[in-house]
């Protein structure tokens, strides 16, 4: 990118952690934790799932960016 690559899109492998047909739930890598001990099957976002939403909200890559993941993942309004 940095060098003129033409990125016109990007999409995030897998939303939530899923059944992987080798592995079965043992692979964990959504941008939402599920804690299939749960009945609700809790989610919880990953550090990427914030990361992932500012490169969303900004349309850039800032390998500085560090998420507050102590503040909860919302929908902000215009973006």
């Amino acid at each position: 990118m940095e060098e003129g690559s033409d990125v016109r899109a990007y999409t995030a492998w897998s939303l939530l952690d899923n059944f992987e047909w080798k592995f079965g739930y043992t692979r964990r890598f959504g941008l939402y934790e599920v804690d299939y001990n749960s009945p609700d099957r809790t989610r919880t976002p990953r550090k990427s799932a914030y990361v992932y939403k500012e490169i969303l909200r900004t349309r850039s890559l800032d390998h500085h960016y560090e998420p507050d993941m102590s503040a909860p993942l919302t929908i902000d309004a215009g973006h």
